[in-house]
């Protein structure tokens, strides 16, 4: 248990910093996702971390973007979800100041986030198997 507890303060860690990261970058972004970590915000930072990203492209680029990261990217949700992003991206007051560096950053928290939350799947499975 103490593993597991050492995960979840590392967890909320990177999600804090990834919560401080779109405050500063894209800090519209929590009008679109209330959720960060749900697989379409997840895949939103990875495929347009940016607004800047985001402008000039279609809600159907914006679909396709995703699609390399999730199953099931279009639908009505995520037409609407693309147009929300879209309409925030271009009101946008988010630093652009050495973006490039930034944007990597953000992958490599995102990388780490994702690990992180593996390994509590992995342990909440142990724990799981020996309750049993």
């Amino acid at each position: 248990m103490s593993d597991r507890e050492f995960w979840v303060t590392n967890s909320v860690r990177m999600q804090n910093r990834i919560i401080r990261w779109l405050d500063i970058r894209f800090p519209e972004y929590a009008s679109v996702f209330k959720d960060w970590t749900c697989p379409r915000s997840i895949a939103t930072l990875k495929a347009f971390p940016s607004p800047l990203d985001l402008k000039g492209q279609s809600t159907a680029e914006i679909i396709t973007g995703w699609r390399k990261y999730m199953k099931r990217a279009g639908g009505s949700t995520g037409i609407q979800k693309a147009a929300e992003l879209l309409a925030k991206a271009e009101q946008s007051v988010g630093e652009s100041v050495a973006l490039s560096e930034a944007k990597q950053d953000l992958q490599c928290l995102l990388e780490e986030y994702e690990r992180i939350v593996s390994i509590l799947n992995q342990l909440e499975q142990e724990i799981a198997v020996k309750r049993k």
